[in-house]
């Protein structure tokens, strides 16, 4: 059995390990005019929001409820939300993909959160035409600590920062006046 020292000696580690991660990696971004460049051209987005850990899906985050937080934002800002079907169509099959990661720390009464948006289609290399990959070629991320009981208002509160920042690096290649309305299918 551990005695209370040795288990506030823990819980001190895991909360400094935490928040040192909070400082050196909040805020990461490729949205600079290159990446942003990529964006160019592209007509429509899928939305794929991966897995969501168990953890976080006892506090009510769910896969369904970001993919609407998503697309709801996305289509506010006149981007078109393409449909698994017709995802295959456009050129380099652009879709935007959404990762959540969010572990648990009751013990100190926090939340370690990762959230990462990235734009990913489909490129092939110069050298050899043949060889097609998908890439991530624009993306930001957030990783920070979060109230265990503000959870899941704070990870949809950051995602939809993330998400915004998407919007503003893809009207800022694709203006409004040079698309034409893709609100539906």
């Amino acid at each position: 059995m551990r005695s209370n020292k040795h288990m506030k000696t823990e819980r001190v580690i895991v909360l400094i390990t935490l928040f040192s991660i909070t400082l050196t990696v909040n805020g990461i971004a490729a949205d600079s005019e290159l990446e942003r460049a990529t964006l160019k051209g592209i007509s429509g987005v899928y939305v794929l929001i991966d897995e969501i850990g168990p953890d976080a899906q006892e506090e009510g985050l769910t896969r369904s409820l970001l993919q609407t937080d998503v697309e709801t934002q996305l289509r506010k800002a006149d981007i078109r939300i393409l449909k698994r079907e017709k995802s295959l169509k456009p050129p380099g099959i652009p879709y935007l993909y959404v990762y959540v990661s969010a572990m648990n720390g009751k013990v100190i009464g926090l939340y370690a959160i990762n959230i990462h948006v990235g734009l990913k289609q489909l490129i092939y290399l110069m050298r050899d035409p043949s060889i097609i990959i998908p890439v991530e070629t624009w993306s930001v991320e957030w990783v920070g600590m979060v109230d265990f009981k503000q959870m899941k208002e704070s990870v949809q509160e950051q995602l939809r920062d993330l998400v915004g920042k998407f919007i503003n690096a893809y009207l800022a290649v694709n203006p409004k006046e040079g698309r034409r309305d893709n609100l539906q299918n």
